[in-house]
């Protein structure tokens, strides 16, 4: 119904005329359309909501709707809290009003057909209760579908049905009830009559929640909130050892306290924007050095190879200028530029300062010739030979400190020693058994929080059985002599349950998520050894050959909790985003929720509910902030096989049954299906994200080997049982991994599509799959770099213009996205590791966005008789414009890195109970992107 005609024929369909008013329908089409819509490719959004409105109010005919269209203009919102209806009309106005207040798309038409594109009376606040009475009242009197409203659907009216008899106490009166109150007495009172509790009610309202009853979202978020404050935060400071036994059992869990582990590499950014300020530090650091004697030309002249020692001091002179070398070497232009340089260090002495006035003249003579000589040539002579052959970094200033004999407390090693600092920044370990380090230390990661980075801090445990390692040696039953032939059962299951604090960033906005997480793994898994056992002294060793086959394994993780986010918003100017008033915002959050551990241990705090209200206090006027709860499921399926050669020996004692070796093994893992899901239904934002994966990929393991084996039966065919085998140090390696993920995220904020902020992401877990699917779609990639250059291009020109000058020349703007492109592929290339992912990312289009926003909408005004065909018809459509790639549009390709650490300290021979406490850092280290201004031209 998004066009005139669409809409017409609803009209006509739903509404017809009756018989005697054959213009009536003229006439109400004629009056929706005028409403028009807020988007010029959905002229007729607006009437299409209010018509369906009209429909889901049992109004039957066009006559009838123009009278309820005429009533609905002259409501009194201003006396809601008081009005009744009088005539059916106004009865029908007010139950479209309630239908209309929804959604925000609606509530928008409701409020132009009211007051025709002007400014509605009263501030934002009134507004805002104004239309929360109406869902509350929507909400305590769900619509009934019959000849028309059973009884009065004016607000007030339903607000005296619904009244609580004296002396109820608030708790216990529906969610719906509370909100209405609050926002009848901040529209007839003003805000500052509300109490507490009215407060928190309104506050809740406002984010979504729509029930606070036991297990609602409501009610956990407040739990989760007083928990943590009131308890959590607290157990920072206990001693862990003490703590142990109850954390094994899944309690007094302090995910806090795994910053001890440091910040796993979050808050640092970009590796290019880091590698743009360490290049500024060796600028910077060239002149200080310079100063010091041992990096002049004069010390050089001291050494036994003078000519040698000027052309490395000259090396490292242009190296420190230029910032460093690309890839760590000199090239052809750079070498030139250091023979100048050691010509100009030459020219600069003067026989009384150094010992012999005649190594100087060789030196000059030598250094002109230098000058003067193919830089080719010179690389394939001495002293450049060496100098060209070994790479430009650190330790190599260093090794000119020791050839140059620098004191140990010069300040070159100071100057050296910072320089080591800025290259690669170490990660902080914070004092994790202080509450105001711990506050201190997420404040600081928030304050530098860097586009799509996250920490993690989990503590829990984990219980469960394993067979792993369990076999029976049929050799003697088989009389297989000195063959042994072992099948092996490796059985696994185990739950997981951990506390979790988060601090994230992402397009949206920032966040701090405070939770649990609960995993399940069943694994199953057959195999077989075959080997032989040869005597060696004292000993027995055993070389075989072990087959095996990963039937299933699942896991299946459920983590859940309060998710606090900040609103990422457009700065004043248009241009892009002002990120410090949002990390700012964030900071803020974290000193909330850690100042509230005092409140919450008052006498009078009022437990969860008081925390909750507190948070309604500090943000009741806030638009920026959003409290969801959030619960996700993610299951992952494997399959796979694998064979290991390996080698053990008996423990050198008479009758032992211990064995010790190593193994060596390949296997290929498939992964059948990974799948996200996770819809968010309150908070003024809410995120939902889905995710599925498949792929798989071939292991190499090397691993040492600790099992145990018991003869069970007769000497001449006794079995020899393999007991379950213990954990021992292993390294493996993944290649030929094909693994990739789809994501979508959908960001809504107060029900509707943050389009910046909805993505498509396409993930890959190895370099080489990421780059084969680039070089498929690399026209699409250098048409939107492109874009770009044109634009700097173009603003190259206009500057050369605005000052005289001649236009420059500019190479073709597609040859400089391709350079791009690939310098961006080798950056990949160079710096790939295993614990880094790979991403095409999209963004939703506007357009696009808005149709979502619209069926969103109609969804939700759905009368109660066309529900299920009506939901029907409107998925297909969502679906459809999802799945069509016009809907999307390409902005960034990014490169992300994840470092962990973590403890498991317990119990793990067949029975697993240990204690897990980890710290996960994700960073971007790589992104190419195209400035905010031009995404949203390429988007108009």
């Amino acid at each position: 119904m998004a066009s005139e005609a669409a809409l017409r024929e609803y009209v006509g369909h739903q509404l017809p005329a009756p018989a005697n008013d054959l213009l009536a329908q003229a006439t109400l089409s004629h009056r929706l359309n005028a409403l028009g819509g807020p988007d010029a490719a959905l002229p007729a959004s607006r009437g299409a909501l209010v018509a369906q409105a009209l429909h889901g109010a049992t109004i039957g005919d066009a006559r009838s709707a123009n009278d309820v269209l005429g009533a609905l203009e002259h409501l009194d919102f201003a006396q809601m809290h008081t009005a009744r209806s009088s005539t059916p009309a106004e009865a029908g106005a007010w139950q479209v009003a309630r239908t209309l207040a929804r959604t925000d798309a609606g509530f928008e038409a409701l409020t132009q057909l009211r007051h025709g594109g002007q400014p509605p009376p009263g501030n934002a606040s009134t507004q805002l209760a104004q239309r929360m009475m109406l869902q509350a009242a929507d909400a305590l009197d769900p619509p009934l579908h019959g000849a028309g409203p059973a009884q009065d659907p004016a607000p007030a009216a339903v607000a005296a049905r619904a009244a609580p008899a004296a002396g109820t106490a608030v708790g216990d009166t529906p969610l719906a009830w509370q909100a209405y109150d609050a926002a009848a007495t901040l529209t007839t009172q003003g805000r500052g009559a509300l109490n507490a509790d009215q407060k928190g009610a309104f506050f809740a309202w406002r984010q979504n929640f729509r029930d606070d009853g036991r297990g609602s979202d409501l009610s956990q978020a407040r739990e989760r909130l007083n928990k943590f404050s009131a308890k959590t935060i607290d157990r920072v400071g206990e001693n862990r050892w003490k703590s142990f036994f109850p954390r094994l059992v899944g309690k007094r869990s302090s995910p806090l306290s795994a910053l001890r582990f440091g910040t796993q590499g979050v808050p640092r950014k970009t590796v290019g924007a880091e590698q743009a300020k360490f290049e500024d530090s060796m600028r910077e650091a060239l002149a200080p050095l310079c100063e010091r004697p041992e990096m002049r030309a004069a010390a050089a002249l001291s050494h036994a190879r003078p000519e040698q020692s000027i052309a490395e001091l000259a090396a490292l002179h242009v190296w420190l200028e230029a910032g460093g070398f690309p890839n760590g070497r000199l090239d052809a232009g750079q070498l030139q530029q250091v023979t100048e340089r050691a010509q100009r260090l030459c020219a600069e002495l003067q026989p009384r300062d150094v010992g012999s006035p005649a190594t100087l003249d060789r030196l000059r003579t030598e250094t002109t010739r230098w000058a003067n000589t193919d830089p080719h040539v010179l690389a394939r002579s001495k002293p450049f030979k060496s100098i060209a052959k070994q790479p430009f970094n650190l330790e190599r200033l260093a090794a000119w400190g020791k050839v140059a004999k620098v004191p140990a407390d010069s300040p070159f090693w100071t100057q050296v020693s910072s320089l080591k600092d800025r290259a690669r920044p170490p990660s902080p370990t914070a004092d994790a058994d202080n509450t105001g380090a711990v506050r201190q230390t997420l404040k600081d990661v928030a304050h530098d929080l860097q586009s799509s980075s996250r920490l993690r801090l989990t503590d829990g445990s984990r219980i469960g059985i394993s067979t792993r390692g369990l076999s029976a040696n049929l050799s003697k039953v088989l009389h297989a002599g000195a063959v042994p032939i072992a099948p092996r059962l490796d059985l696994r299951a185990s739950k997981t349950r951990e506390a979790v604090v988060e601090l994230s960033r992402g397009t949206h906005g920032v966040e701090m998520f405070v939770g649990t997480a609960r995993t399940q793994v069943r694994h199953a898994g057959i195999g077989v050894l075959v080997g032989y056992d040869v005597d060696v002294g004292l000993t027995q060793m055993r070389a075989g050959l072990t087959t095996q086959a990963v039937l299933h394994s699942q896991e299946l993780s459920e983590p859940s909790g309060v998710s606090l986010r900040v609103a990422r918003r457009v700065n004043q100017n248009g241009t892009g985003y002002d990120d410090g008033a949002m990390r700012e915002k964030l900071e803020g959050v974290i000193d909330h929720v850690f100042d509230e551990t005092t409140q919450a241990h008052g006498a009078n705090s009022g437990g969860a509910r008081g925390t909750w209200n507190r948070l309604a206090e500090h943000y009741f006027d806030d638009p920026d902030v959003s409290v969801s709860w959030t619960d996700t499921v993610a299951r992952t399926v494997k399959r796979g096989a694998s064979a290991e050669v390996g080698v053990s020996v008996s423990v050198p004692k008479v009758g032992s049954p211990f064995r010790a070796g190593a193994a060596l093994g390949i296997g290929y893992e498939k992964t059948a299906k990974q799948t996200l899901d996770s819809n968010e239904q309150s908070g003024r934002m809410q995120v939902e994200q889905h995710r599925v994966g498949a792929g798989s990929r071939l292991i190499g393991r090397l691993s040492g080997t600790v099992s145990a084996t018991k003869s069970v039966g007769a000497h001449d065919s006794s079995v020899g049982v393999g007991l379950v085998s213990l954990d021992a140090p292993s390294a493996s390696m993944t290649f030929a991994d094909d693994s990739h993920l789809a994501k979508v995220q959908l960001v809504r904020e107060n029900g509707a599509l943050m389009h910046r902020a909805c993505l498509f992401d396409t993930e890959y877990s190895s370099a080489e799959t990421y780059t084969r699917a680039l070089d498929a779609s690399r026209d699409q990639w250098v048409g939107l770099f492109a874009e770009q250059v044109l634009d700097e291009q173009e603003a190259e020109r206009q500057e050369a213009r605005l000052n005289g000058r001649a236009a420059p020349q500019q190479p073709p703007a597609r040859e400089v996205a391709e350079e791009r492109l690939d310098r961006h592929l080798g950056d990949v290339k160079a710096n790939r590791r295993p614990n880094q992912t790979y991403f095409h990312r999209y963004r939703l289009k506007r357009g696009a966005a808005k149709q979502l926003d619209l069926l969103a909408a109609m969804a939700k005004q759905l009368p109660p008789a066309e529900t299920a065909a009506g939901h029907r018809q409107i998925d297909a459509k969502v679906d459809g414009i999802l799945n069509d790639p016009a809907s999307w549009m390409p902005i960034e390709l990014k490169v992300k890195e994840r470092t962990t650490s973590t403890r498991s300290p317990g119990f793990n021979f067949a029975l697993q109970l240990n204690t897990q406490t980890s710290a996960t850092g994700d960073r971007e280290l790589f992104a190419e992107s195209i400035p905010f201004a031009l995404v949203d031209r390429l988007d108009g």
